[in-house]
């Protein structure tokens, strides 16, 4: 799990001018590539051990990778305000913590070695 940090994308001038709602509030990964080559790793490794543990289970010698394909995104829960009860007004809307992921997703097909 990372740390992140804020950052206001509204000029404050908005809120000095009389600006008290703020609707579809939205939180993104602004730079994922660090945790994108973190999760590629991640799902390189799995696969090479999946692939090796199916190979040796079948008395076969993994051979060189000859076909890599990866998918990947980001993707979470959106922080979405929780309003008091009523229909909108009268109490203020909190922000609720969201969870947002960097995935990458690998297929490997490997050649198998001459035995």
């Amino acid at each position: 799990m990372s740390n992140c940090k804020l950052k206001m994308l509204f000029a404050p001038a908005s809120i000095d001018a009389g600006a008290n709602n703020i609707f579809n509030l939205q939180f993104d990964i602004s730079d994922p590539s660090a945790l994108a080559q973190e999760a590629r790793r991640s799902a390189i490794s799995e696969a090479q051990e999946q692939a090796q543990q199916i190979a040796d289970t079948l008395n076969l010698e993994l051979g060189q990778p000859i076909v890599v394909v990866q998918s990947s995104g980001t993707g979470g829960r959106a922080a979405l305000p929780a309003f008091s009860e009523g229909a909108g007004g009268g109490g203020g809307a909190a922000v609720e913590p969201g969870r947002f992921s960097v995935q990458v997703s690998v297929q490997i097909t490997y050649r198998i070695a001459s035995q």
